[in-house]
């Protein structure tokens, strides 16, 4: 089988199957491959499981320009695979438009006669991805610089918290368990310390865990789903009420209601963050004496809001997509 007989069938299978990713399309040209016989396609997989480099590719209508840079790619490519590879290449290619027999052709054309890589064009287009990779380095450079500030401002903080969290804990464990620390052994009274800074340790870091992950915002989080395959919880997050849900877990019951909407849901997260945030603050950090229909109120109103922050963030990070044909 030729390779443009190849690319015939993979050209009818990716318009038949309008919403596969690239991922699923270079396993479909592997398929293809392995059924007619074809083992040799390492350069047609390097285009395939490239995004951008694939939908330019096979772009309908291309301009001067376009034809240029897929010129330019091409060329470039013969560089790391074999002549004959880049000729298999355009005949795949040329299922899909005949400007590729026109490369074919320039490739096969005596050397001088060639036209190779535009030096003032940034020489290809993974070339040109390289560039927003290095761009984004130095943006995530930045970004480190700026965590490493906060990071510090954030230990700072942290030891400070503990160092007046740990007391408060101590306090309620005493209360809640009727331990009378003056009647602890010398030992004793150390593990007990000990205990307690752990424990106020924990809640600290944990609190800051939460923190961190509801308010983080990166394009890295965002599935991109095809709509034909979405999974029935994904179309819940997607289609859910923040506000409701909030209100529902603030105002009626943060356990009965964060517990149905994290099974629907499929995020225990749902659960877990609001009912630590309760319990902590009801019998470790609020202390004891304090009557806790005074604040019981304002705590569970808070679990809603931050039951709130993580279903909106779940709906936020599912992005629907309808593909269409080529």
């Amino acid at each position: 089988m030729s390779k443009y007989n190849l690319g015939l069938k993979f050209k009818e299978s990716i318009l038949r199957l309008s919403s596969l990713t690239n991922t699923q399309k270079l396993e479909l040209l592997g398929n293809l491959a392995n059924e007619e016989g074809e083992k040799d396609i390492e350069i047609l997989k390097a285009i395939v499981r490239t995004k951008n480099v694939l939908d330019l590719f096979l772009k309908d209508e291309k301009s001067s320009e376009e034809k240029l840079k897929i010129k330019n790619e091409i060329f470039r490519l013969e560089k790391f695979y074999s002549k004959n590879q880049t000729l298999e290449l355009c005949d795949f290619m040329s299922a899909f438009d005949s400007f590729y027999g026109e490369i074919k052709e320039e490739i096969l054309s005596p050397k001088e006669e060639k036209e190779i890589l535009d030096t003032n064009n940034h020489s290809s287009i993974q070339n040109q991805e390289i560039n927003r990779t290095s761009k984004s380095n130095n943006n995530d450079s930045l970004l480190g610089k700026v965590q490493s500030f906060g990071g510090s401002v954030g230990s700072l903080l942290f030891i400070i918290g503990l160092f007046v969290l740990k007391d408060i804990v101590r306090a309620n464990l005493s209360f809640w368990f009727r331990i009378n620390r003056m009647e602890l052994g010398f030992i004793q009274a150390k593990l007990f310390s000990a205990g307690s800074i752990a424990l106020g340790g924990i809640i600290l870091a944990t609190y800051g865990f939460f923190a961190i992950d509801l308010f983080s915002r990166s394009s890295s989080n965002i599935k991109r789903i095809p709509k034909e395959t979405i999974k029935p919880f994904q179309n819940r997050q997607k289609n859910s009420k923040p506000w409701l849900i909030g209100i529902l877990v603030g105002l009626a019951s943060p356990l009965i209601f964060s517990l149905i909407y994290a099974v629907r849901h499929r995020d225990w997260k749902i659960i877990v963050y609001p009912i630590w945030i309760y319990f902590s603050m009801t019998f470790l950090v609020i202390p004891a004496i304090i009557d806790m229909n005074s604040y019981k109120y304002y705590l569970q109103i808070f679990c809603g809001f931050i039951s709130y922050l993580i279903v909106r963030k779940n709906k936020l990070s599912i992005k629907i997509e309808d593909n269409k044909s080529i």
